[in-house]
């Protein structure tokens, strides 16, 4: 996106009002200014084993590093110009109003490439939309292409990953479900 007043709506005032904050504040203060306003739950009545950790990153974000050297400004402009997967030209409405919701949650922001490019520990990964059958799209990206998935570093504390026991409790529930129901049947 390098011309968002070319964008109808409230998308394109969006990131024609961030822009300027950036450039006012800083990259650094605009992080901080934009993240307070999150929709993470304050976790007071949360009583989870991660709750410690959970603040952490509702307050200062979930950290990422990198196992590689930054990228090259060469390397950003090859990412870039390969752009999208073909299947974001075919849902441009759809994008359009992913990107506005999440925006107006304070989720994330969208910035044209002329603004954030020369950013330090920039990475390119491009997006693309997933077709769901009886549901709406969902977009995604792909951070295998790009190489990001091979040089982040596995962070994550383990109290805060619950993929232990899935496949038990699933069975279980299989297991004690009413046969007058009818067959158990799983959706991925």
């Amino acid at each position: 996106v390098d011309k968002p007043e070319e964008l109808p709506g409230e998308l394109g005032e969006y990131i024609t009002a961030d822009v300027a904050l950036l450039q006012e504040l800083g990259w650094s203060k605009f992080v901080q200014q934009l993240r307070s306003c999150s929709d993470f739950t304050n976790l007071e009545n949360v009583h989870h084993p991660a709750k410690r950790l959970l603040k952490f990153y509702r307050e200062r974000g979930a950290p990422v590093k990198l196992s590689t050297q930054a990228w090259t400004q060469q390397r950003i402009r090859t990412a870039m110009k390969r752009g999208p997967h073909k299947s974001c030209h075919e849902y441009l409405d759809f994008l359009r109003e992913e990107f506005w919701d999440m925006r107006s949650k304070a989720q994330w922001v969208v910035l044209p490439y002329s603004v954030v490019k020369d950013l330090p520990g920039l990475r390119i990964s491009p997006p693309g939309v997933v077709l769901q059958r009886e549901r709406r799209p969902r977009w995604i990206v792909d951070y295998s292409f790009s190489d990001v998935n091979a040089e982040t570093l596995p962070l994550a504390a383990v109290e805060s990953m619950q993929f232990g026991h899935a496949l038990d409790r699933i069975l279980r529930e299989a297991l004690l479900a009413d046969p007058a129901l009818g067959p158990v049947q799983l959706l991925k």
